[in-house]
């Protein structure tokens, strides 16, 4: 079977039900198809690696002009589209690279110490930047970052635990960041997380495009439960959660400084993670192992 990038399909392993979904990348045997509506426990836009087989796949829109090929290959044999007598006028499309355009800068703010205050904040940026139905939170859960945004759930949340050790400054700094990923995934759809699109807004709105921040956060504890301690170098542990301990010993990373792999920081935290590994590695509902949500690995969860 072949298939085009833009054909329309349905799809879906072999005995269950088919999902309808739009070809968006060909390669070797396999096409990533994009889901068109909710199925197999995936939201829509859910992207799949699906064999093109017969059984997985039933094309049931072709897209005639095939799919694109590079610059070195060969012109396409495919005849033109007829030009009308009069062309349409071209289509201005802007770059990707242009300047945020919208309201302006940020207004002022205070010392955004209390909860209400930050959250005030936030919803007047969203408001200035026509940003609808957004939720704006304090964290327990988040002892590293300073905040997060949830394009999913339409979610911004921060750190309630770093939010008294941070200045004034570092807390708007880290208000106006959030609200621009927002803004940038309104505005812009799919980009980069911290591309040209989201520094360009967090100038437009009065910010530096810092990606990270400087709050010191030693006297904070993880309140995770799903964190063991190894060590490096100098042998002092640190504590990770058990999903990066196992990025670290799967894929052979070594330290900077020392060129060594991380070693588990006691014997309990080795029988902890092999446990957590025996189990599973705690899989999530609704998805599977290999990380990519292909049909065929056997381990998506219907």
């Amino acid at each position: 079977m072949h298939l085009n990038v833009g054909d329309r399909v349905r799809f879906g392993p072999p005995g269950k039900p088919k999902a309808e979904g739009k070809v968006v990348r060909v390669s070797g045997s396999k096409a990533r198809i994009k889901q068109l509506q909710e199925a197999h426990g995936q939201p829509t836009g859910t992207e799949w690696n699906v064999p093109m087989t017969p059984e997985y796949v039933e094309i049931t829109a072709r897209n005639i002009y095939g799919t694109p090929s590079p610059k070195s290959a060969r012109k396409s044999t495919l005849p033109k589209p007829k030009r009308t007598s009069r062309p349409p006028p071209p289509r201005s499309t802007p770059s990707r690279a242009a300047p945020a355009t919208g309201p302006g800068r940020a207004p002022p703010s205070g010392d955004l110490l209390s909860h209400r205050e930050t959250i005030d904040f936030a919803h007047e940026l969203l408001r200035q930047w026509s940003i609808p139905n957004y939720k704006v939170v304090f964290s327990n859960k988040f002892t590293r970052r300073m905040g997060q945004c949830d394009f999913r759930h339409r979610e911004i949340a921060y750190s309630a635990p770093l939010w008294p050790l941070a200045t004034a400054e570092q807390r708007r700094q880290t208000t106006i960041h959030e609200v621009a990923h927002a803004v940038t995934k309104d505005r812009h759809g799919d980009v980069a997380p911290h591309g040209k699109e989201w520094k360009a807004q967090m100038v437009a709105m009065g910010a530096s495009p810092s990606r990270t921040h400087k709050v010191n956060r030693d006297s904070v504890k993880r309140s995770r439960a799903d964190t063991i301690g190894m060590t490096c170098c100098d042998g002092t542990p640190f504590r990770i959660t058990l999903k990066k301990a196992h990025a670290f010993l799967s894929r052979g990373v070594r330290c900077k400084a020392c060129r060594r792999p991380p070693a588990f920081a006691t014997t309990a935290d080795r029988t902890t993670y092999e446990a957590w590994v025996r189990g599973g590695l705690n899989i999530r509902p609704n998805s599977c192992r290999c990380g990519t949500h292909s049909l065929e690995c056997g381990l998506v969860s219907r």
